[in-house]
């Protein structure tokens, strides 16, 4: 089995709302915060240096509106820097990028560190795309793999409706509208894992059985098999399925299909406050197999037993500035003293970061 990669530091400056973040993550992170507080912006810059990295950097910016659609107020230098654990080994990777008078950009810095050396490229001219020394091209590989493998995931139950095209791919894409295909992927090549998916959908929708992929001229289709009132399994296209039971299958498969970390935006959306429970089994679950980050605003999947106060990263917006941390004193206190759980600390906005300001 390959080594597992999780991603242990993150320090942002002016990307986007956060001017300033260094933050630690754990196998599973919740990012807790209001709609609006910058919880998604964190996952992007990951995102941002995993799509700049897989193709340029020119694709990174046209896909997020162009550079002062990412930089803090448009105009200023912003920068990424992210840490890569794996067992006592650590791979650190920075990027730095500037304005040009012209709207463009231009790679300030890029740095990295490996176990056994580093290095830091320093340009004034533009470049489209990143690059990692030659010299130890088994660490280069390993630290690109592990950063250009994250993915931020948010399905949309009305993409997944839809027959799924062959070019999109059998990997989760960010709104799970080829599930299809990835549904047809483990079928045939992981079935262990599409059963632990459906165990889990059985057990977050009732009367649920199953789901299968099927093929439709050269796309492909969601069928669903869900008991009935006279106890027969009925099967339903995915034009008959909830929106929460379709974005309930998007987060799973977004847990279980893959080993890179993957983000996942509210995977509370449209599922009944009871399920809450079996959310944070199947969340714990995946992160057993892969690192996993979660935006959240629910006070019912924080309030579920078991839940630690270093899994949270609470989340505000402080005049427009996002502030990232761990609970401040208050909150941190409250939950070891058993004062409140997190989910009242979120409900009576006690739920603040140590850095807030």
């Amino acid at each position: 089995m390959a080594p597992r990669f999780d991603i242990t530091r993150v320090r942002l400056r002016n990307y986007k709302s956060i001017e300033s973040c260094d933050v630690e993550l754990g196998p599973l992170t919740l990012l807790v915060g209001p709609n609006g507080s910058g919880k998604s912006n964190f996952l992007d810059a990951l995102q941002f240096v995993a799509d700049a990295l897989t193709t340029n950097l020119e694709n990174a910016f046209r896909e997020r509106g162009g550079f002062g659609s990412v930089s803090r107020f448009g105009d200023r230098e912003f920068e990424i820097e992210i840490t890569v654990g794996s067992g006592d080994a650590s791979w650190d990777y920075g990027l730095g990028l500037s304005p040009l008078r012209d709207g463009g950009y231009r790679v300030a810095s890029e740095t990295w560190h490996f176990p056994d050396g580093e290095g830091v490229r320093l340009d004034s001219d533009l470049h489209s795309r990143l690059w990692l020394p030659n010299a130890d091209r088994d660490a280069s590989d390993l630290l690109l793999e592990a950063l250009s493998g994250f993915r931020s995931v948010s399905p949309i139950p009305e993409q997944m409706r839809d027959i799924s095209r062959p070019d999109l791919g059998d990997r989760l894409l960010r709104d799970a509208s080829n599930a299809p295909n990835v549904i047809a992927r483990l079928t045939a090549d992981d079935p262990a894992t599409k059963q632990l998916i459906e165990e889990y959908l059985t057990l977050v929708v009732d009367g649920m059985v199953g789901v299968e992929s099927r093929q439709i001229s050269s796309w492909r289709a969601l069928f669903f098999k869900q008991e009935t009132e006279d106890g027969q399994a009925r099967e339903f296209d995915a034009l008959s399925m909830s929106d929460g039971t379709l974005h309930a299958l998007g987060v799973l498969i977004a847990l279980f299909e893959g080993t890179e970390t993957v983000g996942i935006e509210e995977p509370e959306s449209g599922l009944h406050p009871a399920a809450a429970a079996v959310l944070m089994d199947a969340l714990r679950d995946g992160a057993h197999r892969r690192q996993v980050l979660v935006t959240t605003h629910s006070p019912d999947l924080l309030d579920v037993p078991g839940l630690d106060a270093s899994e949270v990263l609470a989340v505000r917006s402080v005049r427009g500035r996002t502030v990232i941390g761990r609970l401040n004193e208050a909150g941190s206190y409250a939950l070891k003293e058993s004062l409140y759980s997190p989910g009242a600390l979120l409900r009576t906005n006690y739920l603040q970061p140590e850095s807030d300001e």
